[in-house]
């Protein structure tokens, strides 16, 4: 069974369209196919602009995981295979097979221990794909993934260039590698030439008093290596690092880069990034599998309080983003020649 998660760096910015073209794919293969969700997704209109979304539409065969009140606002037809112990605030995730073609709403775990009970069940049932939807503020639970699918565009802002370096910042992210010290629940300062380790009382670090304790404990015993296995605040890391800059020469371990994206602006971190002597390191990641684009964008007309549909110059977007972004493919999804997906994913996700 293979796994894929998808997420964007904000609304419309074409996450479902991508996830929609896995779907596709998939049927027309022939492929065992099954979707969750991180959160709520398959709404008819966005909750803003009024503008329509992509929607779900799924066929006999197919499966989803989903909480029990989302089944009676999709149109596909389905069997309840089992209803799990999982809890959402729209009742307990059931387990269908979809019937008849129609649309469905997903409103999945938002737990990792949850994802992967969901993910385990799936594999006892025998598909071939799970597709996660999720988002960027809702990403960690998607770790214990094959992969990840990053959707960004033109809704996240309209302005190409700052666009594309926010792309080439968050693939960035990706590209680090494992440690090979032991993960810790607590950030942990470990000393040179020594087993003495300093514990924080917080595996995160997001407030001011938080970073404050990490520095009077560095300054008691500058760290060789500083572990931080939930969140932490890229600018007030950098600040730290800048007033700072023994700190600078630690060997720095985070939990994942989910964690990390959820704490802040991936171009934050490449500014972190840089005042290091030794780059980053992880105690698990995921492979980001490639980053698409969308030119579309909503226009607000203050005087109609109104919506419609924009677009940005396809071709330069594309350019712009695949000169930052080196690492991933870069993909427009609707810009002919279009690319086959599951092809690009099939020969390098990990089977879960």
């Amino acid at each position: 069974m293979q796994t894929i998660s998808f997420a964007g760096t904000a609304k419309n910015t074409g996450k479902t369209t991508t996830a929609l073209h896995m779907v596709e794919r998939c049927h027309a293969r022939g492929l065992r196919l099954a979707l969750t969700s991180i959160g709520y997704d398959g709404e008819i209109k966005d909750n803003v602009t009024g503008l329509p979304k992509p929607r779900y539409v799924l066929q006999p065969g197919d499966w989803v995981a989903t909480a029990e009140k989302c089944l009676k606002t999709g149109t596909a037809g389905y069997h309840i295979h089992h209803t799990s112990s999982i809890y959402t605030v729209l009742g307990r995730i059931v387990f269908v097979e979809i019937t008849s073609p129609g649309l469905v709403v997903l409103a999945g775990p938002n737990r990792r221990t949850d994802l992967e009970q969901v993910l385990a069940d799936f594999r006892r049932i025998g598909v071939d794909w799970v597709l996660v939807d999720g988002a960027l503020n809702r990403l960690a639970p998607m770790i214990c993934t094959g992969g990840l699918v990053l959707s960004t565009g033109a809704a996240f802002t309209e302005d190409i260039p700052t666009l594309a370096e926010h792309a080439r910042a968050l693939c960035a992210m990706f590209q680090f590698p494992l440690s090979s010290l032991p993960p810790t629940a607590a950030v942990t300062l470990s000393l040179p030439n020594s087993d003495q380790e300093i514990k924080l009382d917080s595996g995160s670090l997001l407030s001011q008093a938080a970073f404050q304790a990490l520095e009077a404990a560095a300054e008691a015993a500058p760290p060789q290596h500083v572990r931080i296995p939930d969140a932490c605040h890229p600018a007030c890391l950098l600040d730290l690092l800048t007033r700072k800059p023994a700190l600078c020469q630690a060997q720095w371990v985070f939990g994942s880069p989910l964690k990390l994206l959820a704490s802040g602006d991936p171009r934050l971190w490449e500014a972190v990034w840089a005042r290091l002597q030794h780059p980053p390191q992880y105690f698990e990641t995921l492979p980001l599998r490639c980053l698409t684009l969308n030119p579309f964008y909503p226009s607000y007309h203050a005087a109609t309080w109104s919506y419609s549909e924009k677009f940005l110059d396809a071709n330069a977007l594309l350019t712009a983003v695949r000169a930052q972004v080196t690492a991933v493919p870069v993909l427009n999804l609707r810009q002919p020649p279009i690319p086959d997906l599951l092809d690009l994913l099939t020969p390098s996700c990990t089977p879960s």
